[in-house]
């Protein structure tokens, strides 16, 4: 069903139309540069996450050899044992070392055998886990061009901070630029999420969970500068309204003279 999964050209075609709208706003300021390159990185990861749901018929071959390698080398090594004829028991049994190391054996084999039938499953978490730590460095970076944006800064005349360099937008044009970095952290969550439709490990849910939390905290810090923002506004834009001019009052009806006394 097209609505039940995450499509990856879907989101490629959304980061690219907010990079153009952000190269036409903005120009060459950082955060359009992060939108590029966040769009460059949604189209490798389109190809990988395909890439990722076919099997890997060679390790999967290389797997099936060494596991009849090793139950084929087992099977000699109890052949080679010539176990002897217990008549108490009336069962062959060999000696209790043998027994031990046997048994030994056995679950070493079983654990080697796990490993590799798990083989391909950690691989493929090991791909994922790598590039959903690309994306958190790049909503970090996000995160780090709305630091330095205070929507206090028109009510903070007199005090120039120090530290940090001072915001050029006001208004509109700082609304519009946190609203586009709360829409890139909402993207890089996505981009995460695509994973999930070609890997079902529950390493990958949990740590793709704990991004979009993460993603979700930084636009949770930019929409309260987006709210402050607009309550400013709202306020500046009330204290420059004029004051309403008193309304006359209507001057009292004078009766006609030609009316009769009932109709006045």
């Amino acid at each position: 069903m097209p609505y039940r999964s995450l499509d990856p050209e879907r989101i490629i075609e959304t980061v690219e139309s907010l990079s153009q709208n952000m190269q036409q706003r903005f120009g060459g300021r950082g955060l359009t540069k992060v939108a590029l390159e966040l769009t460059e990185f949604a189209k490798q990861e389109a190809g990988l996450a395909r890439k990722l749901a076919r099997p890997r018929l060679f390790l999967r071959f290389l797997v099936l050899i060494i596991i009849l390698t090793a139950l084929a080398v087992f099977g000699v090594l109890i052949w080679s044992l010539r176990l002897t004829y217990v008549p108490s028991l009336n069962l062959g049994l060999g000696d209790l070392e043998s027994i031990e190391a046997l048994l030994n054996m056995l679950m070493l084999l079983a654990a080697g055998l796990w490993v590799l039938l798990n083989l391909e499953t950690r691989m493929k978490r090991h791909d994922v886990l790598v590039r959903i730590n690309q994306l958190r460095s790049i909503a970090h970076v996000i995160d780090m061009h709305q630091l330095s944006k205070d929507p206090m800064a028109d009510l903070h005349t007199g005090a120039v901070s120090e530290t940090p360099p001072e915001s050029d937008l006001q208004g509109y044009a700082l609304v519009r630029y946190l609203d586009y970095c709360a829409d890139l952290l909402a993207i890089t969550g996505k981009l995460a999420a695509v994973y999930l439709e070609y890997i079902e490990d529950p390493v990958v849910l949990t740590t793709i969970n704990d991004f979009e939390s993460l993603t979700g905290e930084m636009a949770r810090k930019i929409w309260q500068k987006v709210t402050v923002l607009e309550l400013q506004g709202s306020a500046t834009g009330l204290a420059h309204l004029p004051e309403a001019e008193p309304t006359p009052e209507a001057p009292a009806p004078v009766p006609s003279p030609d009316l009769p006394k009932f109709l006045e």
